[in-house]
């Protein structure tokens, strides 16, 4: 009897084990490959892999993939575009003035619109340095299947209607392996030269690419800058955000706001103040004081 319970024990681990291994999808273990080479960071809630891509996404994994973030991050504030949250403003700035994207107006951006497969495509080509403008286009820029399989960013020159961050990150890294026009060398080659990766990290990525990461799989970690270790995404937070207020930050100067942002190492920490620091102010003007300690509740007051 307890050599049939032992063997029914050892069968329940092992397909527990087998259905984790499962689990652990390709897309997940090809964002753990960005993320380890500090290209795909996630959001506070993870990867986040099964969500659309929206434009500011966008231009910020390409602005990422490119190792310019620190040229975004030093933008200055003043873009065409009005409609650019202040956290995207570097990104989507650079992303602009470089020829990846565009705006869907003069002044707007549409930042938090969803991001189709053709546009992250037509953002990668030309992150690649193919164009879809001038005299002799390589490519149209709302159907640029048949140029994107040709160089290897996907199996089937298809359209994806339901095109997810998963998908976006199996693009970026089959773009690691693309040439750049004009040049000899691939975009993980080119960035390998430009010092934002070495040859053993993304050899190490590469692995963890095709076999996983064996600790925080599926996990987004970011590089902590100042001692080269990793750290979980919800540890990076360098600013002492308890000394700035709502209100401090609202009465701030573009210029101020970027900077403050600036001091945070992942912007879901910024985001998760932000959005505490606004629920605090909010819920504290919802009444009155009238001295003595004596409050008056201003819902009670518009009560119908």
């Amino acid at each position: 009897m307890k050599k049939r319970m032992i063997a029914m024990f050892l069968a329940l681990v092992f397909m527990m084990t087998s259905l984790t291994a499962l689990a652990y999808t390709q897309q997940e273990k090809t964002a753990d490959a960005l993320n380890e080479l500090d290209l795909f960071r996630g959001t506070d809630k993870g990867y986040e892999l099964n969500k659309n891509l929206t434009r500011a996404e966008g231009a910020t994994l390409l602005v990422r993939v490119l190792g310019k973030e620190q040229a975004a991050k030093n933008w200055p504030v003043n873009i065409p575009f009005k409609d650019v949250p202040l956290w995207a403003v570097g990104y989507v700035g650079y992303a602009h003035q470089s020829g990846i994207t565009n705006g869907t107006s003069a002044t707007t951006f549409s930042p938090n619109d969803k991001l189709s497969d053709f546009m992250f495509l037509t953002l990668v080509l030309r992150t690649l340095g193919y164009t879809d403008q001038g005299a002799q286009p390589q490519f149209v820029w709302n159907n640029p299947y048949a140029l994107a399989q040709q160089v290897g960013l996907i199996a089937k020159a298809e359209a994806d209607s339901d095109f997810t961050r998963g998908d976006a990150v199996l693009i970026l890294w089959n773009a690691m392996g693309t040439k750049l026009t004009g040049k000899n060398m691939t975009l993980a080659e080119s960035l390998i030269s430009e010092g934002v990766f070495t040859k053993a990290e993304f050899k190490k990525a590469e692995d963890i690419q095709k076999n996983g990461r064996k600790e925080s799989a599926g996990v987004p970690v970011v590089r902590d800058e100042e001692t080269n270790t990793n750290t979980n995404t919800n540890t990076g937070n360098t600013s002492d955000s308890s000394k700035m207020t709502y209100e401090k930050y609202n009465a701030m100067t573009a210029a101020e706001q970027q900077a403050y942002f600036n001091t945070y190492k992942n912007p879901s920490d910024f985001f998760a103040w932000y959005n505490a620091a606004k629920a605090e102010y909010e819920a504290s003007q919802e009444r009155i004081e009238i001295g003595a300690g004596g409050t008056i509740d201003l819902g009670e007051l518009i009560k119908p």
